[in-house]
């Protein structure tokens, strides 16, 4: 674990191996759970993202990483990380993107809810903000509808 981390070796969970590993309810679930935490505490870069497809649909999947990665015991500050600064910086756009930051780009959402307290807040998306332009996301949705996704 401690020779990975050192190598600069990243571990990118996919959807899949989220819902796999992350599952409490088996023992393998958490044998992985196990293994991303002992991962990043010997200095691993854990990211997160979906595997978009069929399945998943960008930022729904988000979401639900996000909550996998609670439900595995790391802190919400720790999954925030994970899900932004973390990627940005493993894709080498760390100096643009990721944080929320003078200087930075960022696209953002705004959610109903305490997200420190109730991790599945990060469903209640009021607005999205995409270049400076805050959209509906449940027009966003409707606009969408039949066109990508379960038809």
């Amino acid at each position: 674990m401690l020779e990975a981390a050192s190598l600069g070796i990243r571990m990118v969970p996919s959807r899949a191996f989220l819902l796999a590993s992350f599952a409490r309810i088996t023992q393998v679930g958490s044998k992985y759970a196990q293994f991303g935490r002992m991962f990043v505490e010997a200095g691993g870069r854990l990211v997160m993202g979906p595997d978009p497809g069929r399945h998943v649909l960008p930022g729904y999947g988000n979401q639900r990483g996000f909550e996998l990665l609670v439900e595995a015991e790391f802190t919400v500050p720790e999954a925030l990380q994970i899900a932004t600064a973390k990627g940005a910086d493993a894709l080498g756009i760390g100096a643009e993107l990721g944080r929320v930051s003078p200087g930075y780009v960022a696209d953002l959402v705004v959610l109903r809810g305490d997200l420190a307290a109730e991790p599945a807040s990060i469903r209640n998306v009021e607005v999205t903000f995409k270049d400076g332009i805050g959209y509906d996301p449940e027009k966003l949705v409707a606009d969408v509808k039949g066109k990508v996704g379960y038809r």
